[in-house]
């Protein structure tokens, strides 16, 4: 709501990690992928809880855990003692080619973040981007990233709702499918252009003139 002399605020979405995300690649079995820092804020202590209780019964279900952080030794340890580790893999920071292998395998990826910690949610448009069905918690923006439809949205931090959650998507392909396909189509065609074109119309709304562009720099 825009009150007179109040000052506006203008959100410009991001757009996903790469410009040109790889398509889904068929596999067999569930695979859900999360892309975090092995941190407490990022929840992965829900998220393995509730896939173990949702998948207790369905053996080629797995859970990636891609990412690093002080929380890491800990949590693999875990899934170790609980019997897990053939299920739940946990292969490091994984950038590039390989990160971009992980979302085109992954049937769901989920964000399963505590409180209000996400400003925006990369994890959640990389999912979209590379059409897997996207699961977010309640918390900070990950919301917005998943409205009109584009993905489910679990209280943060309850295992039971994450695992009801999880438990639906793998018996509903159709439910998967139509999740992926909006959440695909809510990421534009032409993101990070359509992103600086975003930023330079709210600096020509507020007054700026035009944006000076540097030439890129050549070779050193």
């Amino acid at each position: 709501v825009e009150a007179a002399g109040a000052p506006h605020v203008h959100v410009v979405p991001l757009g996903p990690t790469d410009e040109t995300p790889a398509a889904p690649v068929p596999h067999a079995g569930f695979v859900v992928l999360a892309l975090a820092r092995f941190v407490p804020v990022k929840g992965l202590r829900v998220l393995v809880d509730a896939f173990a209780a949702a998948f207790a019964d369905v053996p080629d279900a797995r859970l990636v855990l891609a990412g690093d952080g002080p929380d890491r030794a800990a949590l693999e340890a875990d899934v170790a003692a609980r019997g897990l580790a053939s299920r739940i893999a946990c292969p490091g920071y994984v950038e590039g080619a390989a990160r971009r292998a992980l979302l085109a395998g992954a049937d769901v990826v989920a964000v399963p973040t505590l409180g209000a910690y996400e400003t925006f949610g990369l994890a959640a448009v990389d999912g979209a981007a590379a059409g897997a069905a996207v699961v977010v918690a309640d918390g900070g923006a990950l919301p917005e990233r998943v409205a009109g439809g584009a993905g489910l949205v679990v209280p943060a931090g309850d295992v039971g709702a994450w695992a009801r959650a999880l438990r639906g998507l793998w018996a509903d392909p159709g439910a998967r499918r139509r999740l992926a396909e909006a959440g695909r189509a809510a990421v534009p065609g032409d993101p990070w252009g359509g992103v600086a074109a975003a930023h330079e119309a709210v600096y020509r709304r507020v007054g700026c003139g035009p944006l000076r562009r540097t030439p890129e720099a050549g070779p050193s």
